[in-house]
């Protein structure tokens, strides 16, 4: 039989660790064999090391040993430091299970790794490559859930629901409403937010993909108060400090708002101006995922 799993997610700020390399061209072959060690963890906190080595024209010896898994990159012999940075971000992104460990970016001759969960892990660590390593931000256990009071104070913030994998194994999370609540203390008449009229940039909710690409725009950007009280359907204030808007995405768009973990999908609030006239910013999503009990 079929059974509905009721799920409540709260919005959050997830700092995974992010670490650089820097990739440098092959000379004659030299690369072949050459390595270095990254350490991803998963949604539990689970700690998984992946040694990464590197072949010429398919020459070179593996020299991974232990827990390790290994990934291999294969590239042409004198090849630019720009091409084995895209054969590097390649062979990550097309190794099993990876990206729902780590979202893989970069460009020119830079890979970047960054955790997709909120944990520290060991530092990124050369073998034998040459290349420029570094860890750029550590992985943190906090998650943020107020956008206001985020510690950067910087516009750009995403805050996202992010499914499990585990949780979402039968298929994806099925979200139909959104909570929003918003605190501040500057308006008094309860029909204006002080700090809300007039973002530059809006505030936008999104659906996003494993490489944190945008593949649907929920609502938004939001750039004022008439607009953030129109997308909601349910408004009300809460005494002369804040107001609760609910986003009913059944009545809003016909349906509910399929969030598949499993294939690294996620729920985002992006805030794209600096919110530090609020004093507080929070947003919560309810949704089921189905599973068949036998």
């Amino acid at each position: 039989m079929l059974i509905s799993k009721i799920m409540t997610s709260p919005f959050g700020k997830i700092v995974g660790e992010k670490s650089t390399i820097t990739a440098n061209a092959d000379v004659g072959g030299a690369t072949a064999g050459h390595s270095f060690k990254v350490y991803l963890k998963n949604e539990a906190g689970t700690e998984q090391g992946y040694w990464v080595w590197y072949t010429v024209a398919g020459v070179g010896n593996n020299p991974v040993t232990g827990t390790f898994v290994g990934i291999v990159v294969n590239i042409a012999s004198g090849a630019a430091d720009t091409a084995v940075a895209a054969a590097t971000r390649a062979a990550l992104i097309a190794k099993a299970g990876l990206t729902g460990l780590a979202v893989i970016t970069g460009a020119t001759n830079q890979i970047i790794i960054t955790g997709r969960w909120p944990f520290d892990t060991t530092n990124i660590a050369d073998v034998d490559t040459g290349y420029a390593f570094a860890t750029t931000t550590a992985g943190s256990a906090t998650v943020a859930l107020n956008a206001n009071l985020d510690a950067s104070g910087a516009a750009g913030l995403d805050f996202v629901v992010r499914p499990y994998r585990s949780q979402t194994a039968a298929g994806a999370i099925y979200f139909r409403e959104i909570i929003l609540s918003v605190f501040d203390t500057a308006f008094t008449d309860g029909t204006t937010f002080a700090a809300i009229a007039g973002l530059a940039n809006g505030v936008s909710l999104l659906v996003r993909d494993i490489t944190q690409a945008t593949i649907a725009t929920i609502g938004g950007p939001l750039k004022n108060n008439t607009q953030l009280l129109a997308f909601a359907d349910n408004a009300q204030q809460m005494g002369s400090i804040g107001w609760f808007l609910r986003f009913n995405l059944v009545i809003m768009f016909g349906g509910e708002i399929p969030i598949d973990g499993g294939l690294g999908q996620e729920l985002c609030l992006h805030c794209a101006d600096d919110l530090t006239g609020l004093t507080g910013f929070y947003a919560t999503a309810y949704g089921h995922a189905t599973s068949s009990i036998s």
